[in-house]
């Protein structure tokens, strides 16, 4: 009888903890599944329109002015559809080891990123503003970011340039090998048809250059030396110590899929050094003295992408001396 009695206790036992983690389990998920929602909801929040954006702080929290805030968030990057995923810190608080975001068709200025992805490491965030569906990073440190363009999305780019007039029939095709940029320019009476082969590069972590390994102008080939000035006086096609943002530049590459891809890191705001020498002046040589068919201009885009199109210097293409 003790024996029976003995074995009714321990079943009671295991029925009892076993009811326990049953009830516990669920409501684990169910916290999991609100807190994900609700970082979702956030994050859709936020970049819905530049006020939003403006709250998550995240400029603020990497040391960049008042003034330089409100200029940048007045481009809010909007895309069509994100996800987010989340690996909470065991220190919990707001506290996250990593939240990633994925994002299709992103407006950005007057590029479209046919998808990209955002990192937010070591972030703390507001628990309260996350509870009413708001992001706002209480500690960042630095935002990985990660951006795949297409070829059709690059070429709209163009449409917004003075001399789009005097462009077309513009083509790109994008291979792990190489970029090729082909199309037509008009100057005065003359039609140019230019085909461009070559691939981006980092030159160093503030900046992008085009090495460009051939050029075509009306079916003839320009001399490399010819090819060299031009594109030392276009290059780097992006120079991040012209722009507010403090951008290390890790890599661009053509992918297998179309894509040029871009990999870069957002820090906390480095001011400028201070330089009591008067700037110098760059001296560009002129190259229609040296019998080339085309004149380059040099300047520094904002963009990595769209400046290289906007800095092609085929409105000053003129037609072969034989023509």
């Amino acid at each position: 009888m003790k024996t029976a009695t003995t074995t009714n206790i321990r079943i009671q036992v295991a029925l009892s903890v076993l009811f326990l983690f049953l009830m516990l389990v669920p409501a684990a998920n169910a916290s999991a599944s609100s807190s994900q929602e609700l970082l979702q909801q956030a994050f859709e929040r936020a970049f819905s329109d530049s006020n939003s954006f403006a709250g998550t702080r995240i400029f603020e929290n990497l040391d960049y002015t008042p003034e330089q805030v409100k200029s940048i968030v007045e481009i809010t990057p909007r895309p069509a559809s994100l996800s987010v995923e989340s690996c909470p810190d065991t220190n919990g608080s707001g506290h996250y080891s990593l939240l990633r975001v994925h994002a299709s068709q992103i407006h950005y200025y007057k590029l479209v990123i046919d998808h990209g992805v955002l990192e937010f490491p070591g972030a703390t965030l507001d628990e309260a503003a996350l509870a009413e569906g708001r992001l706002v990073f209480r500690s960042l440190d630095a935002v990985n970011i990660e951006t795949f363009v297409s070829s059709d999305d690059f070429l709209k780019v163009f449409q917004f340039f003075p001399t789009a007039h005097k462009l077309s029939n513009l083509k790109m095709k994008i291979t792990p090998k190489q970029t090729v940029l082909s199309g037509k320019v008009k100057k005065g009476i003359f039609t140019v048809a230019f085909q461009v082969f070559g691939l981006p590069a980092i030159e160093n972590p503030k900046k992008v250059r085009f090495n460009c390994r051939r050029l075509i102008l009306n079916g003839l080939s320009l001399p490399r030396a010819a090819i060299n000035t031009l594109f030392d006086s276009i290059n780097p096609v992006f120079d991040a110590q012209r722009t507010w943002l403090n951008l290390e530049l890790q890599s661009v590459e053509n992918n297998d899929q179309g894509f040029i891809k871009s990999r870069l890191r957002l820090l906390k705001h480095a001011p400028p050094p201070t330089c009591n020498a008067p700037l110098q002046k760059l001296a560009i040589p002129d190259m229609h003295k040296n019998g080339s068919f085309m004149n380059g201009k040099n300047g520094l885009g904002s963009a990595p992408l769209a400046s290289f199109g906007h800095r092609l210097p085929l409105d000053n293409v003129r037609p072969p001396d034989i023509m």
